[in-house]
């Protein structure tokens, strides 16, 4: 195992920060809605998040077993402030949306670590969420103007946003609930 959580763990983890947006979104959809306009050029954020992202990275890179390949992992050491610099420098354009879904892709490894061994059934509703994360990371990372273009009906109708907001909050309300009751 990667990680040592457990899969009731990440699931309090995920529901409550589900909840949290959730809540902002519905609670203030207009200040939500402005700051989703202004987070794909935002730098600060996008700066933050790209080091999070590599470094995460390459703490798994570091942790996987790699083969013959093991023998390179000091390079990891060079490469990753390499990586962050250029990244940071030459690819500044929607980083922080592109951060993010890099973010979105790494989330799902600790989500199939915890769930990997567990028994019950209801461990598949958390492997199919990470799934979903998996591949709208992909698709951010790859498209980073489509964060917009999603975005986009949650800034422009604040009702919108507040309803997205509610369908959030219930959605980590019932991954709480089923952390709390089935993991």
């Amino acid at each position: 195992m990667t990680y040592s959580f457990s899969l009731q763990v990440v699931s309090l983890v995920i529901g409550a920060m589900l909840i949290l947006l959730g809540l902002a979104a519905a609670l203030r959809p207009a200040q939500t809605g402005d700051r989703l306009k202004s987070f794909p050029r935002a730098r600060i954020p996008g700066v933050v998040l790209t080091g999070i992202a590599l470094l995460w990275s390459a703490w798994l890179l570091n942790k996987m077993p790699m083969g013959g390949l093991s023998a390179y992992k000091w390079l990891l050491y060079i490469l990753t402030p390499l990586s962050f610099y250029l990244i940071v420098f030459y690819m500044e354009e929607l980083l922080a949306a592109r951060a993010t879904g890099a973010i979105l892709m790494l989330i799902p490894a600790m989500i199939f670590d915890a769930g990997r061994w567990h028994d019950s059934p209801t461990r598949l509703l958390m492997i199919m969420f990470g799934y979903i994360l998996a591949v709208a990371g992909m698709w951010i990372v790859l498209s980073p103007h489509k964060f917009r273009v999603w975005t986009t009906p949650l800034v422009e109708h604040p009702a919108v946003c507040r309803t997205a907001g509610w369908f959030s909050v219930i959605l980590g309300g019932v991954i709480a609930l089923t952390a709390l009751t089935s993991y």
